[in-house]
């Protein structure tokens, strides 16, 4: 049973920019199956949360898990609970079959001793602004519209989340526990682009006319990232379950047979030697011995693939989610 005063408590601790409204909107969308704790006598002094999310790589459907709020009490930092909370967590992961752990991280080298690597880009810019398109809240009668804005924006990335009206009615409901708003932005009546703002930030967007969406009087000023420019580092992930990972539609050739040796140091379940080959045209993956000879680590196979390495076709990378 794990002790919800005591999780809040420390959530307050460790990010204390967020309201107490939104603290409890936070546990009321988090299953306790997805919490991992460390407690030291009988207290929880660190915690982090999976939040699993719909995404789909090269056609398949597939589930993701964000690892979000990872936090430890103030006056326990920097003794390593949040190493023991971090390892927690992935191995929950590994049980729940999810080939990807992502998150946005604070500081990008951080979780790179967890073996996360950069996974998608993005580019910074700005609303300049130009011409008074109509602006409006967006509600529960737009958000089909939404979800096909998003579908036309997103076409061009093989690994993306997905997203549809029960994914604007959360993040509706998510914004306005602090006031804030998912904005419907349209030229004659025709919606062109939705715009999630948080804090005065865009943090979430989709459009169908890019020059449009930069010259929204109502935003002008207003950073936001692009996501088709690959400058900045935004997301990062980790192969969580090898075996789950490789059996996705990743493959350049289908005509091959590979083996990977690869080195888990936190999930060592994960490390051994896998043959992996397609069969009616599905990956069949095999542990074919627990021998590490010439084996790589968690990261460069994740590695390898999100640069496109052979055997992996190079994925173009969507989840504009920070949590």
């Amino acid at each position: 049973m794990i002790d919800k005063k005591q999780l809040f408590a420390l959530y307050k601790d460790a990010f204390p920019y967020d309201s107490d409204d939104y603290i409890r909107y936070f546990f009321s969308s988090v299953r306790k199956e997805n919490i991992v704790v460390v407690k030291r006598g009988g207290r929880i002094v660190s915690a982090g949360y999976l939040v699993p999310k719909n995404a789909v790589i090269f056609g398949k459907s597939i589930v993701v898990d964000y690892l979000s709020a990872v936090g430890t009490l103030s006056d326990l930092r920097g003794h390593g609970i949040a190493a023991k909370v971090m390892a927690l967590a992935l191995k929950k992961a590994y049980k729940s079959k999810v080939p990807f752990v992502a998150l946005n991280p604070f500081n990008f080298e951080y979780y790179k001793r967890y073996c996360f690597v950069d996974a998608s880009y993005c580019g910074k810019d700005l609303i300049c602004g130009g011409y008074d398109y109509d602006i409006t809240y967006a509600d529960s009668s737009v958000f089909g519209k939404l979800a096909e804005i998003y579908e036309e924006y997103s076409s061009g990335f093989s690994f993306k989340e997905t997203v549809g009206e029960q994914y604007y009615q959360s993040l509706t409901d998510e914004l306005a526990v602090d006031d804030e708003h998912v904005w419907a932005a349209s030229d004659n009546g025709e919606i062109f682009a939705y715009i999630a703002i948080d804090n005065g930030e865009i943090t979430k967007y989709a459009t169908v006319d890019f020059d449009k969406f930069k010259s929204i009087n109502a935003l002008k000023g207003m950073s936001f990232c692009d996501f088709k420019a690959n400058e900045l580092a935004y997301t990062q992930m980790r192969i969580p379950n090898v075996d789950e990972f490789l059996k996705l539609p990743i493959y350049s050739d289908l005509c091959f047979e590979h083996e990977f040796a690869v080195f888990d140091n936190i999930i060592g379940k994960n490390s051994g030697t896998y043959r992996v080959k397609y069969v009616d045209g599905e990956a069949v993956v095999r542990r074919v011995s627990k021998s590490l000879r010439n084996a790589i680590s968690v990261a460069d196979l994740a590695q390898s693939f999100f640069n496109g390495q052979y055997p992996f076709k190079k994925p173009n990378v969507l989840f504009m989610d920070k949590y």
